[in-house]
């Protein structure tokens, strides 16, 4: 897959069921891979309404391929989970098409350029502490482990962080 052919642009109210069921293949995908990530009831709490709300926040994100939705981010300049003590931004919702390989690194290099382009001092994310293998990618992405969120019994993840330069 080229580079040049992933276009990113904000979402729109009329995309939602698209990034939708986007999840739902990660979240299939996961549970077949044995993944810890994502389980069939996280599309009950991040529904349609909590995906329109991001899109009047200008918060939603997509990545299409020749007009086909193959990634979606939610990208916020606060987070309830971490202390925001630095101009930073926070992915959420991160997913991309189960076909398509690369999506993910492309969807990180747009988020670090506009960290870069708007100030901010550091990129971050969550992950499930049981999620050895997206643990590892982000590692190897330069995320480094900062901390726990601890939503027990739900959630209990790794806060991790990239310093922009």
């Amino acid at each position: 897959m080229k580079k040049e052919s992933f276009i990113f642009r904000r979402a729109e109210v009329y995309d939602i069921l698209s990034v939708i069921k986007l999840i739902e293949n990660r979240c299939l995908w996961m549970k077949e891979n044995k993944i810890n990530q994502w389980d069939e009831e996280y599309l009950k709490f991040y529904n349609f309404n909590y995906f329109k709300e991001r899109i009047e926040k200008r918060e939603l994100f997509l990545v299409e391929n020749f007009q086909k939705i193959v990634g979606t981010f939610v990208l916020l300049e606060e987070d309830e989970r971490w202390e925001n003590d630095v101009p930073a931004y926070y992915i959420h919702n991160f997913a991309t098409d189960t076909e398509i390989r690369g999506i993910g690194s492309e969807i990180i290099e747009y988020c670090e350029n506009l960290c870069r382009k708007n100030s901010k001092k550091t990129l971050r994310l969550d992950c499930n502490i049981n999620n050895n293998k997206l643990n590892d990618y982000y590692e190897k992405k330069g995320f480094k482990t900062v901390g726990i969120c601890d939503e027990s019994p739900e959630y209990v993840g790794y806060k991790r962080e990239k310093i922009i330069f």
